[in-house]
């Protein structure tokens, strides 16, 4: 097999996850919607003061945040 059949076929396999997806920022938001929630839960275990409505705004802004930086790329950092 030579370099150019291989490129074609990493190519094929790998498909390019690049530019705007309006799927891959759901996706996102429904991640950061389900795990903040359990961030901020343990670090309220933990002792730390964490009061309802700032757990909650913590919560709605970065998963909304999370879904605008992931429609348009796939590195959002969790």
């Amino acid at each position: 097999m030579g370099k150019r059949q291989k490129k074609k076929l990493r190519a094929a396999t790998n498909p390019s996850s690049k530019g705007f997806s309006l799927d891959r920022g759901r996706d996102y938001f429904v991640i950061a919607l389900v795990v903040l929630p359990i961030m901020v839960g343990v670090s309220a275990a933990a002792g730390a003061s964490v009061s309802l409505p700032g757990a909650l705004a913590f919560v709605i802004c970065f998963s909304v945040l999370a879904g605008v930086i992931g429609s348009f790329t796939d590195n959002v950092g969790f």
